[in-house]
């Protein structure tokens, strides 16, 4: 699923306390962060006092703050922290990222500033390849992401900007399998699909 939005269902929310984390660590650096702010925790060694993007902040703990009002609470502290947790879950889009990254800049198409949280995940059992990338050479990794809804269309940028997942796999299956065989697009035409669809 990396090019399309997921949702943590409620069964596999409240059965993995790994995910029930993911969230509430960037809930709490959300609360964090806005007392750091406001205390100017952040200074240079030339005395210049810096913030967290407080638009950004302010998103992070809204959510929280939001799914604390939105949620019916029981009285049986572990549900109620499991049911906030799970609105908050519902405010945001998640992905898994497979493929190799470097440093780069996502794009969020609704232009609003927000806190991404990531958790990269290893597969000792793959050697061949790196996947994203991050535990070094011959070490498969991959990564689950949080996209909060208020920034991003997800699915609509990444298709936008790199093809349906589907034909970005089946091009570079392909791509592999000419290169394998001596095909170039030069020597083959006909194989390989026109240079507008690429």
């Amino acid at each position: 699923m990396p090019d399309r939005p997921c949702f943590l269902r409620l069964l596999t929310f409240d059965f993995f306390a790994v995910l029930q984390t993911f969230i509430e660590v960037k809930c709490q650096a959300g609360l964090v962060l806005q007392e750091a702010n406001a205390r100017g925790l952040f200074v240079t060694k030339e005395g210049l006092v810096l913030k967290v993007d407080p638009e950004c902040v302010k998103a992070q703990v809204d959510q929280l703050l939001e799914s604390c009002k939105d949620t019916k609470l029981t009285g049986n502290c572990h549900q109620d922290r499991i049911r906030i947790l799970k609105s908050v879950a519902d405010k945001n889009y998640f992905s898994f990222t497979c493929w190799a990254c470097d440093n780069h800049t996502d794009r969020c198409d609704k232009g609003a500033a927000a806190l991404e949280n990531k958790m990269v995940l290893c597969n000792p059992s793959i050697t061949n390849q790196c996947g994203r990338g991050g535990f070094g050479p011959n070490r498969h990794a991959h990564a689950l992401l949080d996209w909060p809804r208020h920034t991003v269309n997800r699915r609509a940028v990444v298709i936008n900007a790199e093809g349906h997942a589907p034909n970005r796999i089946m091009l570079a299956w392909f791509e592999d399998w000419a290169n394998r065989h001596g095909m170039t697009r030069a020597t083959n035409p006909e194989c390989f699909p026109p240079p507008e669809n690429n």
